[in-house]
């Protein structure tokens, strides 16, 4: 397979991911104080979503091509491909949390701002860098590097021949993991201790 076929899906992959995300940020980030806006901001719901899901299948069929036109072998044996094949992994599970997060909690996901919502945006936000890494992994493989990749290692990120986080990105990951774990159980226990009515007592008595 040639590579452009790749560079095709990528570019495919990498621009609906990003309209996606532009899209449910402003449903996430704008609350319209009019009906005239509100009903604007709301036209960008079925934008997220069904970019978001043309985004997926263009992740996989980039990482199928991906793997086609590279043997298997000499990707895992190379850091920088290893880290640009994780990183699409990476993406593409976070973005499929995201898309199941917002199919069962239907469109009006964004309207709620409950934890579902928050937990819903995390998710796209990470996939969204997740899949920036991988393009800019992939411009470098390519000889077309852009510079994301010297940003990353300023702060930090040496992804190059090695992943490595940052001692105190680690730190806020692992909090945000307990974090996430306490808040869901917390929302369980507080579901459960939901006290019923009278009035529903009495009509399940009866």
């Amino acid at each position: 397979m040639k590579p452009g076929y790749h560079a095709m899906v990528a570019g495919l992959a990498t621009g609906s991911l990003v309209l996606s995300f532009l899209a449910l940020s402003v449903l996430f980030w704008i609350r319209p104080g009019n009906k005239r806006l509100a009903a604007l901001i709301n036209g960008f719901e079925p934008v997220s979503f069904y970019a978001g899901l043309f985004a997926l299948i263009t992740l996989l069929l980039s990482s199928v091509t991906g793997l086609l036109i590279w043997p298997l072998d000499a990707s895992l044996n190379s850091p920088t491909t290893s880290n640009k094949i994780f990183a699409a992994a990476v993406s593409t599970l976070l973005w499929t949390v995201f898309l199941i997060a917002r199919l069962k909690a239907g469109p009006d996901l964004w309207s709620r701002r409950d934890l579902g919502a928050h937990f819903a945006y995390v998710c796209a936000l990470a996939g969204f860098a997740a899949m920036l890494v991988t393009a800019g992994i992939g411009g470098d493989i390519a000889g077309i590097p852009s510079g994301f990749l010297e940003v990353l290692e300023a702060v930090g990120f040496r992804i190059r021949y090695a992943l490595y986080f940052p001692t105190l990105l680690n730190a806020l990951l692992v909090a945000a993991g307990l974090a996430a774990l306490v808040a869901g159980i917390y929302s369980s226990r507080q579901r459960s201790s939901v006290t019923v009515s009278p009035a529903e007592e009495s009509g399940r008595k009866s």
